[in-house]
């Protein structure tokens, strides 16, 4: 079951049209055309590769932590962020467009 949904997950992933459209927009500005294209996205993609593991396990490891706090204050949570989403909305009404 693993590796059907590590394979499933890379699929979806990959396929992101989103994703896609980032890297091309984002990559290029890094890039020297002079010197070797392969190298330059290997280590642009290994270092945003990198990046993203470092913020996924450190988001994890958060999650896993809270987790038992949450089983027993969720509910306050769920209304003081709710409360916040209103706010920021309501914050959001009173601002003007230039």
């Amino acid at each position: 079951v693993g590796w059907r949904l590590y394979t499933q997950g890379f699929l979806v992933a990959t396929s992101n049209p989103k994703a896609l459209i980032f890297f091309a927009a984002f990559l290029p500005q890094f890039i020297d055309p002079a010197a070797s294209l392969l190298l330059q996205f290997v280590i642009l993609g290994g270092t945003f590769g990198l990046v993203e593991f470092i913020y996924e396990l450190i988001l994890a490891s958060t999650a896993q932590r809270i987790a038992p706090w949450l089983g027993t204050n969720g509910r306050w949570f769920n209304r003081a962020a709710g409360a916040t989403f209103v706010g920021i909305g309501g914050v959001l009404t009173t601002v003007s467009r230039t």
